[in-house]
């Protein structure tokens, strides 16, 4: 069998266990790449990617770059002095103008030099080309070797290229609708078809062929989809209301385990962030025009949805001076969105918004509670989280007692025991170094006499 199932780490606690919250807020810090004078209060001045009209897709690589691709073609006026930068670009007849459209590029924006590279013709592993022309990003999605997973309607197929050397390392040819896919700690590559149908999940090391299929679900839009880190949830996003919820493993198969947040009308996103979380997006044209955040260790229950905000024409009344557009902080149609690597900045494609926003990560204090066992001792959760290669797992006990640290992988494999012996009462602390073990989710478990309590941990190199 490829895939061990996972240890179940979750023991009962006595009374008065608080479950993890969020520990600290997002808050927009602007928008990385703008693609129209009218997305900022800037104008012209403020844009970083010209023409870049609809952006439909976002990952971030691990040197911090922005993979972006956009919905429509970039586009110009050839009265601007604009001329054609692609051989497959094109000119047409506008009203009294001439606009040039682009091919489809995939761009890779640098914020550290506000330059990008523009990828159009497309190195395939038998050398051949593939030109990125007919239809946009639709969903790009990071490995865990940082290499980027492109999803692409004109060709309609899945491109993984080296982040690094631009080349394309496999392909895999869909034939319909292209949608978000969603990718495990293993590298397993899942895709749903945008009005439904079979998910596809690729084998990371043989995209020749499906490994396996989740059959049958339910027509629908359902623009994204996401997989837990040890490959036993799935989730797929439906414009309709809510999150399919699917259980089982790529071996034995899937099946559907409940619908999340059912009556709600979801739109484009459905995330796992590095810290465990999984995030959705509201449809923007209905209230209360939310990003939500659910919690999988408390039944998905929502445990934020107020740090984010969409926009909609009838609700927000402040906005720049150019066409009632709404202040650049608001989301106004989400259509994808992702991480970087320690899980500190969160990136938004968002479309009929022109830009990539950017929201940063503010920790509240590392003091918060995590888990409390009444007159026994106190787990923290670990910092940094994501970490690289190290984080600190602090604890309190109340009193003397004899403790066992444990670390295992995502598939209930132990790495290792840590602490093992008699401690004082009062406040410690264990620095666990992951610099010897691979990128992706671990669990720490520690014992204290009989009492027992577990963190999750994200290491992203």
């Amino acid at each position: 069998m490829r895939r061990l199932l996972l240890l179940i780490l979750c023991i009962s606690f006595m009374s008065g266990f608080a479950f993890a919250q969020l520990d600290g807020t997002w808050e927009f810090t602007g928008a990385p790449v703008v693609g129209w004078a009218i997305a900022t209060d800037a104008g012209e001045e403020g844009i970083t990617l010209p023409g870049f009209k609809n952006p439909y897709s976002v990952a971030i690589d691990p040197n911090g770059k922005i993979w972006c691709g956009g919905y429509y073609q970039r586009y110009w006026f050839a009265e601007d002095g604009v001329t054609k930068i692609w051989p497959d670009d094109i000119e047409v007849p506008s009203g009294d103008s001439t606009i040039i459209i682009g091919t489809y590029p995939i761009f890779i924006f640098d914020p550290s030099t506000a330059t990008y590279d523009s990828l159009v013709y497309l190195t395939l592993p038998d050398e051949s080309i593939d030109t990125l022309k007919g239809g946009g990003g639709r969903g790009f999605v990071r490995d865990p070797a940082g290499n980027i997973i492109v999803c692409q309607e004109g060709n309609d197929k899945l491109y993984r290229i080296n982040y690094l050397t631009y080349e394309v390392m496999d392909t895999y040819y869909l034939g319909g609708l292209p949608a978000r896919p969603g990718i495990d700690a293993e590298g397993f590559v899942y895709h749903i078809d945008l009005l439904g149908g079979d998910v596809v999940i690729l084998d990371p090391d043989d995209w020749s062929a499906p490994y396996n299929t989740i059959p049958a679900v339910a027509p629908g839009v359902s623009r994204a989809m996401e997989v837990s880190a040890d490959g036993q949830n799935v989730y797929i996003q439906r414009s309709g209301g809510g999150i399919l919820h699917y259980t089982g493993n790529v071996d034995d198969g899937f099946t559907i385990a409940d619908t999340l947040i059912k009556n709600i009308p979801m739109q484009g996103i459905v995330q796992w962030d590095p810290a465990g979380l999984l995030w959705a997006c509201q449809r923007e044209e209905d209230p209360p025009f939310k990003c939500l955040v659910l919690d999988p260790d408390q039944d998905y229950a929502i445990i934020d949805s107020t740090s984010i905000i969409n926009w909609a024409a009838t609700e927000k009344t402040d906005t720049t001076s150019q066409g009632n557009y709404a202040q650049p902080y608001y989301l106004r149609c989400p259509r994808d969105a992702a991480f970087n690597v320690d899980g500190t900045k969160m990136y938004y494609a968002d479309m009929y918004g022109y830009t990539i926003k950017e929201w940063t990560y503010n920790p509240t204090s590392i003091g918060e509670l995590s888990k409390e066992v009444p007159g026994t001792f106190t787990l923290y959760h670990n910092y940094p989280n994501p970490f690289n290669p190290a984080t600190v797992i602090p604890f309190d006990l109340h009193k003397p007692a004899h403790v066992k640290l444990k670390v295992y992988d995502a598939l209930g494999r132990e790495i290792g025991t840590f602490i093992d012996g008699n401690m004082k009462a009062g406040s410690h602390k264990y620095e666990f170094d992951g610099s010897n073990l691979a990128s992706g989710t671990y669990y720490f478990k520690i014992t204290v006499d009989t009492k027992v309590a577990t963190g999750r941990m994200m290491l992203v190199k």
